[in-house]
């Protein structure tokens, strides 16, 4: 009991799922499923039975077999008459796995895989067979009328990846129910040591040989550069959550990522994160950063992933593109983004990418690990396949070329070098037809820059000589506003009259103005009769300048006649 109480609320509901009890949810509190999981217990048993757990209970020595049935003995008398139990011999080791009698024997079958590490599809069960008529794998029990408690069957089948005679010494590691639990949810003991064994062994198996450039186009640069900014992301968003546990996230483009893998004869995980989903936390804390799951996957594949959250429909692009990836003619497995989590294994088929294997929404260790492992038997068989058809080419032109006479293969060789140098010429007419464009471009580019060069100088003189009309109509405007304004030159011989004589750098201008004249009319005057920059004149003796605002001429104590010289800017 005290055992079961550490078990999380997520791994109890789930095991009495699996188990087929009625009335379990979620909204029940951890108390309520432990008291439930514990009904379902003989009252003397300490473990708990289920689906998942199998025992290994004897092998090829003296009385194995009796020794088998003593063992279970006990516990059969309690089996639920809503279960089938089987066991299982398969080599020197029999397991136990129990069922309910509305399971498959795809069922059965995937449970003996977890024990075995023999692929479903490899897998040969004698001893179900007798009790119907012709079984499939969606067969179930029920339709079989299954009605004994106990069931002894024999399964034959290689695991997936044997990696030495030590495989076949040695069973399987057994599944209790707490290591059931920590087969998903945590940490290293023996039978992580020998489920590595077997993942090293499925890791190198049809790596031998490499396949043809993979015919995805690489992105730009600048969508490249944006997908590094989103891996970087997403990477350190993730770890701030979850920690460092996961398998290392590729940093880069899916295009990028798929070249890389094919490079390296691996396959791509794509995982579409959602956090807004219903499983996101627990797939991310107890699935992607499981230990088990992280060893299988870097030995078999690189992982790209991306958080959807806020649009997880076909607005994304990288749904969209998943999407399109799974609806391609060589895709192996089919895919429904409807549900988050995404798991999808997407390698080279042709030169192209396709769907190898996916799961979607709840997934638990063993369904990804299985995601990862389906997809590592189709890229193998892949590579297999080439290298046979590889070879079948090899081995026909060999033939072909050991059939060829002297005079066949003296024919063939000059074709060869004829078409050689027709190639070769074409490559040097088109080299030469693109120099001469080159060139011509360059013409066109250096008489285009002229031409705008030359318009350009044109329009700034055009410019400079509109603003200098300007300039000097302003001037005229303003000079004829001056003259208009200058008053009537008096009489000679009229009272107040001051003759004003200025020496300039052309000769001498003289005026009459009335003693009450200001400064400013005398530099207007000076002004209209074309002195320019004029600010001002001076008188000789005492020396001073009177420039505008100086007063009037009686001011300054000037009368009758007066010479100044001119003061110009």
């Amino acid at each position: 009991m005290d055992e079961f109480r550490t078990w999380p609320k997520e791994t109890l509901l789930e095991m009495l799922q699996v188990q087929g009890v009625s009335g379990v949810s979620a909204a029940m509190s951890k108390d309520e499923l432990l008291a439930t999981l514990m009904s379902l217990l003989p009252a003397d048993s300490d473990q708990p039975e289920g689906d998942a757990s199998a025992d290994a209970v004897g092998g090829d020595t003296a009385g194995g077999d009796t020794a088998g049935t003593e063992a279970t003995g006990d516990r059969v008398s309690a089996i639920d008459e809503d279960k089938v139990t089987f066991r299982v011999r398969w080599r020197t080791t029999t397991y136990k796995v129990v069922l309910p009698r509305a399971a498959t024997l795809a069922e059965l079958k995937r449970q003996v895989y977890e024990h075995t590490g023999v692929l479903v599809a490899d897998q040969v069960i004698e001893g179900v067979t007798a009790y119907g008529a012709a079984l499939t794998d969606d067969t179930s029990f029920l339709e079989l009328d299954m009605v004994v408690p106990v069931y002894d069957v024999t399964m034959s089948g290689k695991p997936v990846c044997e990696s030495s005679s030590a495989a076949a010494a040695a069973p399987p590691p057994s599944s209790t129910a707490s290591n059931w639990s920590s087969h998903r949810m945590s940490n290293s003991n023996d039978d992580a040591r020998a489920f590595r064994a077997v993942l090293r062994s499925a890791a190198t198996a049809g790596r031998g040989s490499r396949v043809s450039g993979p015919v995805v186009r690489a992105p730009s640069r600048s969508a490249a550069l944006q997908a590094r900014k989103e891996a970087k992301a997403f990477t350190t968003a993730f770890e701030a959550e979850f920690g460092t546990g996961h398998p290392p996230f590729f940093d880069g483009a899916l295009e990028e990522a798929f070249h890389s893998a094919t490079a390296l004869s691996r396959f791509v995980v794509v995982v579409l994160h959602n956090s807004d989903a219903e499983f996101s936390q627990q797939f991310c804390e107890h699935i992607l950063c499981s230990e088990y799951v992280r060893e299988v996957v870097v030995m078999n594949a690189l992982v790209w992933a991306r958080n959807v959250a806020g649009a997880a429909d076909e607005r994304n692009p990288h749904v969209r593109k998943l999407a399109a990836v799974a609806e391609t003619g060589l895709s192996r497995a089919s895919l429904v983004i409807d549900q988050y989590p995404v798991v999808a294994c997407v390698g080279a088929v042709n030169g192209e990418m396709a769907l190898l294997s996916a799961r979607t929404g709840y997934v638990t260790v063993d369904d990804m690990v299985a995601c990862v492992l389906e997809a590592a038997e189709a890229h193998s068989r892949r590579a297999d396949d080439e290298r046979v058809a590889m070879s079948k080419r090899l081995k026909v032109a060999a033939a072909a070329e050991a059939s060829l006479t002297d005079s066949e293969r003296a024919e063939r060789d000059e074709r060869e070098r004829l078409a050689a140098e027709r190639t070769a010429m074409r490559e040097q007419q088109d080299a030469a037809y693109q120099a001469s464009l080159a060139a011509d471009r360059a013409k066109a580019k250096a008489k285009a820059e002229a031409e705008a060069k030359a318009t350009e100088a044109k329009l700034a003189a055009e410019r400079v000589m509109l603003e200098e009309a300007r300039a000097a109509e302003a001037a005229a405007t303003r000079l004829a506003s001056l003259k208009d304004a200058l008053p009537t030159e008096p009489e000679a011989d009229g009272a107040d009259v001051v003759t004003v004589a200025v020496r300039t750098s052309s000769g001498r201008l003289q005026r009459r103005f009335t003693a009450a004249t200001l400064f400013d009319t005398v530099l207007d005057w000076l002004e209209v009769e074309g002195i320019k920059n004029v600010i001002g004149v001076a008188s000789t003796y005492p020396r001073k300048q009177y420039g505008r605002g100086a007063g009037s001429l009686s001011e300054a104590g000037f009368s009758g006649s007066i010479i100044f010289n001119v003061c110009t800017e």
